[in-house]
């Protein structure tokens, strides 16, 4: 190769990374220096909404100083004070983020076309609530992070729809999204009990037999048993012991087998006729129970 040539191409490769290290340090500048001109407005805003979190209204200059404030620094105000709220007070805080039109920005992202946006309208959701109708259509969300954050989402609303959405999504592709809905479905627990017992009984997949340990009834223990022996995972049977030590009174070993089915089958069995009447009256197999 020519040495002319090889040092131009040199020279461009250094003047690109020269540019992009402006580039990067300019926006790092920028953000802090905007971040600066913010913290004072958002430190008052924060000061003015503690009163109202105990129900007291907000007055209306107060008000209008939230609603002249930036976008991100609204999300920053309120997003910072939800996460150590729970209650009535989230309540309260999320009455006010709908006052000046926070949730309602919130929901316009996410139906953009622009997946970052879509992630930020739903986190923004997750933290104050609301997003009934738009967030359900984002658990089918062609990026995997808005998927998971959706799963989030609907663990602080343990609707019945989102219940058996989430346990649809227990096979996704993608291991951020089924690790995000277990945790969702471990927190909503009894809320999900009888969906879960359904599905069970439908046939256990490994994912949902880990959801089943972690909530721990005692109805899931008879579809476990029936549905183990099909299942295609070889660690069916220590997840099915898993569940049984978890009930009281186990007597499982640390991994059921085909051959000790028999002997724990008993104990799952009123579970089982539960499970049965839950599905619609018929067993996994498809015969009548």
């Amino acid at each position: 190769m020519d040495e002319g040539l090889l040092v131009s191409i040199v020279v461009v490769e250094v003047a690109l990374l020269a540019t992009s290290l402006v580039v990067l340090v300019g926006h790092a500048v920028s953000l802090a220096a905007r971040q600066r001109r913010q913290s004072p407005g958002i430190a008052h805003a924060a000061r003015s909404l503690r009163p109202a979190l105990d129900g007291r209204p907000l007055d209306r200059d107060s008000l209008r100083e939230l609603a002249r404030l930036p976008t991100n620094a609204q999300v920053r105000v309120f997003g910072d004070l939800s996460a150590s709220l729970g209650g009535s007070q989230k309540q309260h805080l999320a009455r006010i983020a709908a006052e000046v039109g926070l949730l309602e920005k919130a929901e316009r992202w996410c139906s953009s076309r622009r997946w970052g946006t879509r992630l930020r309208g739903v986190r923004v959701l997750t933290l104050l609530g609301g997003g009934g109708t738009v967030v359900p259509p984002l658990f089918d969300d062609p990026r995997p992070e808005v998927r998971a954050q959706a799963a989030q989402w609907a663990g602080d609303h343990p609707k019945p729809n989102s219940i058996d959405r989430l346990l649809s999504m227990l096979s996704d592709p993608e291991t951020l999204c089924r690790f995000t809905v277990k945790d969702s479905l471990l927190r909503v627990e009894h809320a999900a009990a009888d969906p879960l017992l359904r599905s069970l009984m439908l046939g256990a997949t490994p994912e949902a037999l880990e959801v089943a340990v972690g909530i721990a009834d005692a109805r899931f223990l008879g579809p476990a048993l029936e549905s183990f022996p099909r299942c295609a995972d070889p660690l069916a049977g220590c997840r099915a012991g898993r569940l049984d030590r978890r009930l009281p009174g186990h007597r499982c070993p640390d991994r059921i087998t085909p051959r000790s089915r028999p002997q724990r089958a008993r104990r799952g069995r009123e579970g089982s006729r539960e499970a049965r009447s839950l599905a619609g009256g018929r067993c996994p197999g498809g015969a009548p129970s």
